[in-house]
């Protein structure tokens, strides 16, 4: 059921930001509040209320109240991709929407967000714009060295996907600041990626598939590298890891085995599913994993087995390869004692947010 708050104003509205929000009563303001002091003013937000039950409804309900750009829908709990279809299903209806971004309730954005974004695009005439970003927690940025920054600069469709598989760090603590294979540090215009939809029975990769869905019709696009999108770290992330893991595996399989995708996105598919497929083998040998079983696991070796993916593999792949064909109890005796290193390593990490 859709709510509108006010009358909208009648000077064209240029962008739609959809956030989904679930259970955000603590961060919710902040975003809200990024959105709001935009130096770039023809916006209008989306706001999904999917099914909260913390006070975030009657957060969004004062915000309302203020801003006639706030729009608020409501449904039961359904889940991010559901909430995000029924945005797009909504600015998709109107006729004075020409790019939309997606931000989640837990982050925030610069105040020149928007207004650096719509300038690159339409300056050059690009369908997709990405720029930097940093993560955070309670304790504020984590600082983290960079490799030398990427200049801006306009980039065809292929380095679109090389760049959204590219690696975040070379090396531990250089990354790239740009990269992140999520939506929130990206902007499209709205015509080119019209009627493509979120699916529904991915629970955490469904930004990816997503874009990888648009990547077919967006052309060229405009990579910035000031960090204009700020990603908020919580342990609730971190209890998704496995379910994480077998979104990615059953995504990357899917893509490599079915998809008719160019070379540069498969060759980054590659990568990704390798890397997945040892990281739900590890969740399904600690009893972790949502979907898959060692027979499971198995049959897809034996899939990819009859493709050359092996062959190309890294050489850090083809070791992890060599311990999965030694068979259950290597496999068993080698997670055991990494988890356990693990468990020693996270007592003296940093806090993050409940």
């Amino acid at each position: 059921m859709t709510m509108p708050c006010v009358t909208f104003p009648r000077a064209p509205i240029k962008v739609a930001i959809i956030v989904p929000v679930f259970n955000v009563e603590n961060y919710l303001e902040q975003c809200l509040d990024s959105i709001l002091s935009q130096t770039f003013k023809d916006f209008l937000i989306i706001a999904i209320d999917d099914g909260s039950t913390d006070s975030s409804a009657k957060i969004l309900d004062k915000y309302c109240s203020k801003d006639p750009r706030l729009h608020i829908i409501q449904q039961k709990n359904q889940g991010v991709s559901s909430a995000r279809n029924a945005g797009l299903d909504f600015i998709e209806k109107r006729s004075d929407i020409e790019f939309v971004y997606f931000l989640d309730a837990d982050d925030y954005i610069a105040t020149n967000f928007l207004e650096t974004a719509i300038t690159d695009i339409t300056t050059y005439n690009a369908d997709y714009f990405v720029c930097g970003y940093e993560r955070f927690d309670q304790n504020g940025i984590l600082s983290r060295y960079y490799d030398e920054s990427p200049s801006k600069s306009i980039i065809t469709q292929q380095k679109i996907g090389l760049q959204f598989f590219k690696e975040p760090e070379k090396r531990l603590g250089f990354r790239d600041k740009t990269v992140g294979r999520f939506l929130n540090n990206k902007v499209f215009r709205l015509s080119k990626i019209k009627n493509v939809r979120f699916n529904n029975d991915f629970h955490c990769m469904e930004d990816v598939d997503f874009f990888l869905r648009c990547l077919p019709k967006i052309h060229n696009g405009i990579l910035n590298p000031s960090v204009l999108f700020f990603y908020r770290l919580r342990k609730s992330s971190l209890s998704q890891t496995a379910l994480f893991n077998d979104d990615k595996l059953q995504l990357f399989s899917k893509i490599y085995i079915e998809g008719d995708y160019p070379d540069f996105v498969k060759n980054g598919v590659e990568k990704c599913l390798l890397d997945s497929f040892w990281g739900v083998t590890q969740y399904v040998y600690l009893g972790k994993s949502h979907r898959f079983t060692k027979k499971s696991l198995q049959n897809l070796y034996d899939q990819l087995s009859k493709t050359d993916i092996f062959d190309r593999a890294s050489p850090r792949n083809r070791r992890r390869f060599f311990l999965y064909k030694l068979g259950d109890t290597t496999l068993k005796t080698y997670f055991y004692l990494k988890s356990k290193s693990s468990k020693d390593h996270s007592k003296k990490t940093s806090s993050f947010f409940p």
